[in-house]
């Protein structure tokens, strides 16, 4: 609790950082501890304003001697896991948090509706910032449940509450699809591949969506929805095997493309998928559904203009030009 002497202080400090001057705040927090050194409150206050003035090096160590003096202060928690969110730390931001939720499971929600309200607004920015761990799931939604329960149903918070929980079930059922897709990548790059194969070999090994947006993006003519994927495969194939139609995919790639292809094509277009990825980064996390989804990164653009492939040979993952289109490139080269 804040004594007599320091209260004055305390609450000038308050009204400092409710409007905005954080530097007068902290001036007033530290006289307030030169008093109260004891009281974790004030510890707490000071590293918030060290937070918004962007010193969070001073902002931690405030915040952890509040938490040294009372290891259950909710506040000092929650305002530790918004320090790991400015300071783009998501996986240390989690750790307070959950401990703060933990305890107010056991214990009951905190009577003090600010410090309830702080950590909603917490919970709501770790959401937006990253997905929530698995762990703590359960134990968020009992919490949200046993704070819904104790607002009234007209209550602008408790609509707030309900809102949470329904974006954290949102978020746990993208994350099992994230899941699901990427081990459907995984599969879909070790799947055996022949060097030689021929280009409707290549290509029929994608779905119907992503040849229809490979047709898109390759502005082929017509309808690509209304073809069927073997007609899809034979119409690519052959639009990829006409040298000037080649060579006009080839002039409009990206400097970053290009470079990236003239890289694939000085190791006779065949490279192992791991170096390739280390070098241009991979399109693991990148939607397959060409359609839908253009690839943004430059694995998936090459491969959804026709220009790459990845699949496993002897033992290994590679990513290759295919055949015929190599040849076309060569060709072009000389």
């Amino acid at each position: 609790m804040i004594s007599s002497n320091s209260e004055k202080l305390f609450e000038n400090g308050l009204a400092a950082f409710n409007r905005g001057d954080f530097v007068a705040a902290l001036g007033f927090f530290q006289k307030a501890r030169s008093l109260d050194p004891d009281v974790p409150a004030v510890h707490h206050n000071i590293g918030m304003a060290y937070m918004k003035l962007g010193d969070f090096k001073e902002a931690e160590k405030n915040l952890l001697k509040a938490l040294r003096l009372d290891a259950s202060y909710g506040f000092a928690l929650i305002g530790l896991a918004n320090l790991r969110v400015q300071e783009h730390k998501l996986r240390e931001a989690w750790e307070p948090f959950t401990t703060a939720a933990e305890m107010y499971l056991a214990s009951g929600i905190p009577s003090n509706s600010e410090e309830s309200s702080y950590f909603l607004s917490t919970f709501a920015n770790l959401m937006e910032a990253g997905m929530t761990p698995k762990g703590i799931g359960k134990v968020m939604n009992d919490l949200l449940d046993m704070l819904a329960e104790k607002l009234p149903s007209e209550d602008v918070k408790r609509a707030r509450v309900l809102m949470l929980k329904m974006m954290m079930n949102l978020q746990d059922g993208m994350e099992e699809y994230k899941e699901h897709q990427m081990q459907r990548r995984l599969r879909m790059k070790s799947v055996p591949i022949n060097p030689e194969a021929s280009l409707e070999q290549v290509l029929s090994r994608y779905s119907k969506d992503s040849l229809v947006g490979m047709g898109k993006l390759l502005q082929l003519k017509g309808s690509m929805e209304a073809l069927k994927k073997a007609e899809l495969v034979e119409k690519l194939s052959a639009y990829l095997r006409e040298p000037k139609l080649l060579k006009k995919i080839v002039d409009g790639l990206e400097r970053e493309e290009m470079d990236a292809l003239l890289d694939l094509m000085s190791k006779n277009g065949v490279m192992p998928w791991n170096e390739f990825a280390g070098k241009y980064g991979s399109d693991l996390e990148e939607s397959i559904y060409w359609n839908y989804h253009p690839p943004k990164t430059l694995m998936g653009k090459l491969k959804a203009k026709g220009l790459m492939v990845e699949g496993s040979f002897n033992g290994k993952d590679w990513v290759l030009v295919p055949l015929e289109v190599r040849k076309l490139l060569l060709a072009n080269q000389r």
